[in-house]
């Protein structure tokens, strides 16, 4: 229970979504940001990548693919997951997910597909396991600041409900971009399967994620946007 209660940590830490846009930033047709890994000793264990499209007028995709590669002890884990949101006329429509965790004691495999029907009614299947979510729940993705006055969301890794509440904090000069960027801070007190996580987050002046710091059962993980053509 430890073990699994860990890698729901790490991967609930892991994602999050507001509405398709903050105020300034539209995300543009075939836009990305990419972000380094790192953990508390600052050394690289993995990536993510936001890919988003626009296929039709009121339509947002927003595609995430995140690697990383994490230790705690003698257990190693390995985590890939591919997600995909699915936005229309700025209210959720779907999300994909597929998480493979593999680990020096087990391998684990998640998909998950939340729906929301034509009454509204959200509802999560998790490997066959369906459950409904409050219709104003989000995916825990945070790519940028809308996401800050919301209370509840649910686990991409495999759909849990989560209940989280956000502080404003102070305006930071943070690392972004490949230099220094003056970003508002936020942090976010959540539950995730019955323990506490909290999460540092801060964004930019136009709403975009630009740095992400989360305590996590790997231990500390900080997510850093850098510059598009240097994580190519």
């Amino acid at each position: 229970m430890r073990l699994r209660s860990a890698l729901l940590l790490a991967l609930a830490a892991w994602q999050a979504t507001a509405l398709a846009a903050a105020p300034g930033w539209r995300p543009a047709d075939g836009e990305r940001l990419h972000f380094q890994l790192t953990d508390k000793k600052d050394r690289p264990v993995g990536r993510v990548v936001y890919t988003f499209t626009r296929p039709e007028d009121g339509v947002l995709t927003v595609e995430r693919h995140e690697q990383m590669t994490v230790r705690k002890f003698l257990i190693k884990a390995d985590i890939d997951q591919q997600l995909t949101e699915h936005w229309m006329n700025d209210r959720l429509h779907t999300v994909d997910a597929l998480t493979r965790a593999d680990t020096s004691l087990m391998d684990k495999t998640v998909r998950l597909r939340v729906a929301r029907d034509a009454q509204g009614t959200l509802t999560a299947t998790a490997n066959d396991n369906d459950h409904t979510l409050p219709a104003d729940a989000w995916p825990l993705t945070l790519w940028h600041s809308g996401f800050v006055d919301r209370t509840r969301f649910f686990a991409t890794g495999g759909g849990e409900l989560v209940q989280a509440t956000t502080h404003k904090g102070t305006l930071d000069t943070v690392p972004a971009d490949g230099g220094k960027l003056a970003c508002q801070a936020h942090s976010l007190e959540a539950q995730v399967d019955g323990r506490s996580m909290t999460m540092q987050l801060w964004y930019d002046a136009t709403g975009r994620l630009c740095r992400l710091q989360s305590d996590t059962g790997f231990g500390s993980i900080t997510y850093t946007r850098m510059p598009t053509e240097a994580a190519q």
